[in-house]
């Protein structure tokens, strides 16, 4: 089965995409169901504004030299495909476990959709990326969004022949 192709232009609407899932319900086609997906989101929303998780030295030195050598080229080519390679590596403290219910997980990722919305503090250089504007930052999020929230597909309601 085909993936979904998702494109948001603005928090809202991954905001508008989460509400729906979680009340419409979804089959996944993937490793993680909705509340997986949204604390990994709420995550890498929030290392921006607070700082990125420390790592290991081997890690810091990987991230470094690959940061020199591609990051921003990296970086530019996302912003514009607006794609991420799917089963790229990810932190390992980003990866959640199934047992939090989704409406938990839905709220703590509203409420950073939120804050980055009113967000005007100094943002955190990503540690592959580097130094990037707001908007970037913004772009980057919906991109990373409609990267995991495609592997999820809304239930679709009932006919009316169904019913009867």
């Amino acid at each position: 089965m085909a993936l979904r192709t998702l494109q948001f232009s603005s928090l809202d609407d991954i905001a508008n995409e989460v509400l729906s899932l979680k009340s419409s319900g979804y089959h996944r086609h993937g490793k993680w169901g909705l509340a997986a997906i949204c604390d990994h989101l709420a995550d890498w929303m929030t290392f921006p504004m607070d700082g990125f998780p420390k790592m290991s030295f081997p890690m810091r030195c990987l991230l470094s030299i690959m940061k020199i050598l591609q990051g921003k080229r990296m970086f530019r080519q996302i912003l514009a495909t607006k794609q991420l390679a799917t089963g790229a590596p990810t932190l390992p403290q980003t990866i959640h476990e199934e047992s939090i219910e989704d409406k938990t997980a839905v709220e703590r990722y509203l409420q950073c959709i939120e804050r980055l919305k009113r967000f005007r503090g100094p943002i955190h250089s990503s540690p592959l990326f580097g130094a990037m504007n707001y908007d970037e930052l913004v772009s980057l999020q919906l991109i990373h969004a409609a990267h995991h929230l495609r592997f999820l597909e809304p239930e679709k309601s009932k006919s009316l022949s169904e019913n009867y």
